[in-house]
């Protein structure tokens, strides 16, 4: 089968039903990074299916730069938008445990 663009807009990935249901997300990522733009669109396409998603693009930084350069200011930023994240996850999304 031949996929066109066509096809991909409005058959085979329509954001509202091929992301339904998914939970929210939260990444980050160096503008450096390879897979980069398939990050962003990814974050993109769940924002768009309604889905709470917020992502961070990091300039000058590369694949794993908060492995890396773990005590470099922009992993600190990187952390804390992370753990902002969690927290409202945790306070938002989780169920009470008993």
């Amino acid at each position: 089968m031949h996929v066109t663009d066509e096809m991909i807009d409005s058959e085979i990935l329509p954001a509202a039903k091929f992301f339904a249901g998914l939970p929210p997300a939260t990444s980050f990522v160096g503008d450096l990074e390879p897979f980069r733009d398939e990050l962003v669109q990814y974050m993109q396409n769940l924002a768009d299916a309604g889905i709470d998603s917020q992502w961070k693009v990091y300039p000058g930084c590369i694949h794993m730069f908060d492995s890396v350069a773990p005590d470099a200011t922009v992993t600190k930023q990187a952390m804390e938008f992370l753990m902002d994240r969690f927290d409202y996850a945790r306070k938002h999304f989780f169920a009470e445990q008993k």
